[in-house]
């Protein structure tokens, strides 16, 4: 058996297979949410759905990382630190929320956000 693996973003691998029409038979992404929204759509080149069906197989969880030097490290806690963190002298990295789950589920993980 000959496995080929390439990494991209959730939206991106998906894209792969939409927008390029790459011929992939397996597509894993970190957001199941996606398969139906962007991949349960007729392909215009076949005539039938990307995909009609999908299994998801894990789950994740998103963290937030810091060290004791981080501003108010010593005051994050699990109820506060979405407010912590939209304090104007807070820096935050994320990946690019156009290609990657991790990135827009950074954006829009936590109900207050």
């Amino acid at each position: 058996m000959d496995v080929q693996v390439e990494g991209h973003g959730s939206i991106q691998v998906i894209r792969q297979v939409t927008d390029l029409h790459r011929p992939i038979d397996i597509v894993a992404v970190a957001d199941a949410s996606l398969i139906p929204d962007l991949m349960f759509r007729t392909d215009s080149t076949t005539g039938t759905n990307f995909t009609d069906s999908f299994t998801p197989f894990a789950t994740n969880s998103m963290v937030i990382a810091y060290t004791n030097k981080s501003h108010y490290a010593d005051e994050i806690t699990p109820e506060n630190w979405y407010q912590v963190l939209s304090r104007p002298d807070v820096r935050v990295g994320i990946s690019n929320p156009m290609l990657d789950a991790a990135g827009y589920r950074s954006i829009h993980g936590h109900p207050a956000c």
